[in-house]
């Protein structure tokens, strides 16, 4: 055979060569069947990771501040009349509640580490806040009580000489100082035997003015008092919800 016919033969490519460059990578991972079937065209995994951080840290920024007024609210609620409680409920329906979905769906899309530990986060400054609502509350009361001692003081006084002198006199204690226990705070008056229980909006509170000489069995079983100032106590029920008739 002719050289000039002879078969041609690949030689390997020279040392001191170009060398071949990298292979194309698709800016986008191929189609699964869901988007095939549904047509529908999801932005590449760079623009995806691009606006994760972004919407964690709108997330991240509403959780925290949903978190940081739940305390304050507590705090402020004898002094408000619950008002803050209820700001709080909008605050959380509004604010909380769509930060808290919206960090679940970031981790579930992302699925990051930086996610997670937002996720993790929010759940433990959630969970400190929590734990500080009954310091809070009893701060709270507290304060309220010291600030108007001396209006309740003259309240138990005028509603404890109603009963002196009317034995069954509820329906007197509500027409005379209905307007004042309300503007106290207090939902309603029940006369024991060890004295007067005012029950406060305030998440329910119990006040004792401790002027009888009767025992605690009729407020409720195993309470606690904690002396708030004067023949005032906290009454502390922990079977509130049985009540001895």
């Amino acid at each position: 055979m002719s050289a000039d016919r002879a078969p041609l033969q690949l030689l390997p490519p020279a040392a001191d060569g170009p060398a071949a460059g990298p292979e194309a990578v698709p800016d986008r991972a191929p189609p699964t069947a869901v988007e095939r079937r549904m047509n529908v065209a999801l932005p590449p995994p760079a623009a995806r990771r691009s606006v994760a951080p972004q919407a964690r840290r709108l997330f991240v920024s509403a959780w925290v501040i949903g978190c940081l007024l739940i305390d304050p609210a507590v705090l402020l609620a004898p002094a408000t009349r619950d008002g803050s409680m209820v700001l709080l409920v909008v605050v959380g329906l509004i604010v909380m509640a769509p930060s808290g979905v919206g960090l679940g769906c970031v981790l579930l899309i992302d699925r990051s580490r930086a996610s997670l530990h937002a996720a993790l986060g929010a759940g433990a400054l959630l969970a400190i806040a929590a734990a500080l609502v009954p310091a809070a509350h009893r701060i709270g009361v507290e304060t309220y009580f010291a600030a108007h001692q001396v209006e309740l003081d003259a309240l138990a006084a005028g509603i404890r000489a109603v009963y002196d002198r009317e034995p069954a006199g509820d329906q007197r204690v509500v027409d005379r100082f209905g307007v004042r226990l309300r503007e106290a705070g207090v939902t309603r008056v029940e006369r024991m035997s060890a004295g007067l229980l005012f029950v406060s909006t305030s998440g329910g509170t119990l006040l004792l003015y401790a002027d009888g000489a009767g025992t605690l069995d009729d407020i409720c079983r195993r309470p606690t008092l904690r002396a708030m100032g004067g023949r005032w106590y906290a009454v502390d029920c922990p079977e509130r919800n049985v009540w001895v008739e």
